[in-house]
């Protein structure tokens, strides 16, 4: 490895946790990475197929249902983290919440390209529109 280089040594640096007495920690320093190393990597493996593969399966088991953004978000980051188990970390919850808020308001709308909707009020929430019973004229 070749320590010369500045990028390198300046990589290393930015993880490191000084005791009191000028030494470093390892093993705060290996957290300190640890966590950063989650979050880059939560970043670029929630791609947005993996959020909407989940959000399908969670529709999956409640055909019909109309469901608020915080049931949809939950049920969904815990579909994720039985396909990737690195996303199960509870650090990561706010930062896929965001996520997933937002591949869900992409697809949402009533277009007919769209396969999601929502509804406000009593009895509203967002809903899978293949799933919702079509509209008889009376």
């Amino acid at each position: 490895m070749a320590w010369d280089k500045v990028s390198m040594k300046n990589a290393v640096s930015s993880f490191l946790v000084s005791n009191e007495d000028g030494s470093f920690d390892l093993e705060a320093s290996v957290l300190k990475f640890r966590e950063t190393a989650l979050r880059f990597v939560a970043n670029t493996e929630t791609d947005d197929a993996l959020i909407t593969e989940c959000l399908y399966s969670v529709f999956a088991v409640y055909p019909g249902a109309r469901l608020n953004v915080l049931a949809i978000t939950s049920m969904t980051i815990q579909a994720m983290g039985k396909k990737s188990p690195e996303l199960s970390d509870p650090k990561l919850y706010t930062m896929l919440s965001k996520r997933v808020a937002e591949v869900l308001k992409s697809l949402s709308g009533d277009e007919d390209v769209k396969p999601f909707n929502s509804v406000r009020g009593k009895g509203g929430g967002h809903f899978l529109k293949s799933d919702q019973a079509p509209a008889v004229a009376v």
